[in-house]
């Protein structure tokens, strides 16, 4: 058991170091297209629900900063969800 959990974690780790990492610009890149995918996509629900007129609130500003909360918070959970580094 203790073999196999070493080398299921160094299995885990070399995952782990494909991924793009946070400061880089592949991250700034990978982060600012998840929050411009969740703005368009609240935009196109909030014209769904208000029969093709545009809704009050939020604002665009109020829609992006929860979006980019939303982003940030679940990238931190799901790592392993970053995409792959380009070599």
């Amino acid at each position: 058991l203790g073999m196999f959990g070493t080398c299921s974690y160094f299995a885990a780790e070399r995952e782990q170091a494909t991924r793009i990492k946070p400061g880089t610009t592949e991250y700034e890149a990978y982060i600012s297209q998840m929050i411009a995918n969740c703005y368009h996509e609240s935009v196109i629900s909030d014209l769904k629900r208000s029969r093709e007129e545009l809704p009050v609130m939020p604002t665009r500003a109020e829609t992006m900063a929860l979006c980019r909360a939303v982003v940030i918070e679940t990238d931190g959970l799901y790592p392993e969800a970053r995409p792959k580094k380009q070599n």
